[in-house]
């Protein structure tokens, strides 16, 4: 779901809802692991021996596994936190693209060549992602809205409201988040 339309479920929810239950939000960044498939394309090109690098690669995100992201809604729905509580949910700090690079590699075992690339040939491939899933009317693990968030500086949040209202932690790194899910590519025939 995109930035745009999460921000819309989320008004929805909450005017749906004030003042008849107990709510609360929760609002992951980039959600990877077991199953997904917007991570395995990355994967592949590592594989390769290459990566094509998004600019200088020091751009911003912030990531949480699968697993981090459930157990982050399970502690919303048994903790007694207050209502109304909107919560981002990530892994810690946020990564560069280079450390995304670096858990890949460690996870790989082998370290792939990078790339840079120019922004305006990610937002190339971004456009023409998007036509050709128009075309075949399937998504494709890149089109402008992923290339215009991959392009943004920072896009990142932090844990400290979940962390001090409900007493949530996220228990993978990248580094063992990325393991985690090579290793189930791999054994699921996937990679």
């Amino acid at each position: 779901m995109g930035a745009r339309s999460s921000a819309f479920a989320l008004l929805a929810v909450m005017f749906a809802i004030v003042g008849v239950f107990l709510w609360a939000v929760i609002r992951p960044p980039a959600v990877y692991g077991p199953r997904d498939r917007a991570f395995l394309p990355l994967y592949r090109i590592a594989k390769l021996g290459v990566f094509p690098l998004l600019g200088d690669g020091e751009n911003l995100a912030s990531f949480l596994h699968v697993h981090d992201a459930a157990a982050a809604i399970v502690q919303a729905t048994e903790t007694d936190g207050p209502s109304g509580g909107v919560y981002t949910a990530c892994d810690g700090s946020p990564h560069s693209w280079r450390e995304l690079v670096d858990a890949f590699a460690k996870a790989m075992g082998r370290r792939p060549r990078l790339i840079p690339t120019p922004p305006f040939l990610y937002v190339a491939a971004g456009y023409l992602g998007g036509l050709a899933s128009a075309l075949i009317r399937r998504p494709l693990p890149l089109n402008p809205e992923q290339v215009d968030q991959m392009r943004q500086r920072y896009w990142v949040c932090d844990n400290e409201a979940i962390c001090r209202d409900l007493g949530w932690q996220p228990k993978l790194s990248i580094e063992e988040g990325m393991a985690q899910t090579l290793a189930w590519y791999r054994e699921h025939g996937w990679l």
